[in-house]
């Protein structure tokens, strides 16, 4: 099982079999903070044995800077806490491997949908009318760190 984590506070996780089966969620927040306590109990739940995470990017300023490096130490820490493997994913690397010829990020996200879709993965609503395309990322990022694996 790995665990691939799209950092952001609309972000998401995937906890993914090696067939390629998943289980996603929208990223735990209570107020604008991760969820340690939510985050932890699935850990215990699915028992990833990595984790690949998507690093916070950086655009257009410093909004939110503080807000992302907040959630990114979180996640990082409660991970550390439990002894999974960290490793990290840009979204250039997952997004050339999974889905490949895909450039700017609205498009990477309905991309990352549509291979949920493709590949029958359930994809959370954060509202009635949108899923959660930081979970389908995530998703893609656990193929990514499935097939990072296999290379090793």
């Amino acid at each position: 099982m790995i665990l691939g984590i799209d950092c952001g506070v609309k972000g998401g996780l995937s906890f993914t079999e090696h067939t390629n089966k998943a289980t996603l969620f929208v990223m735990p927040i209570n107020g604008n903070a991760v969820d340690v306590t939510m985050l932890l109990n699935m850990l215990v739940e699915y028992k990833p044995q990595s984790c690949y995470i998507e690093p916070p990017q950086m655009r257009g300023g410093n909004s939110g800077l503080l807000t992302a490096a907040s959630n990114y130490g979180r996640l990082l820490g409660i991970l550390e806490l439990r002894e999974i493997p960290i490793y990290k994913a840009y979204p250039i690397a997952w997004g050339n491997k999974v889905i490949p010829g895909i450039k700017g990020t609205a498009n990477r996200k309905q991309a990352a949908i549509d291979l949920c879709l493709k590949n029958g993965i359930a994809i959370p609503h954060i509202n009635a009318n949108k899923v959660s395309d930081g979970a389908a990322e995530a998703y893609c990022i656990s193929l990514y760190g499935l097939w990072k694996q296999s290379q090793q």
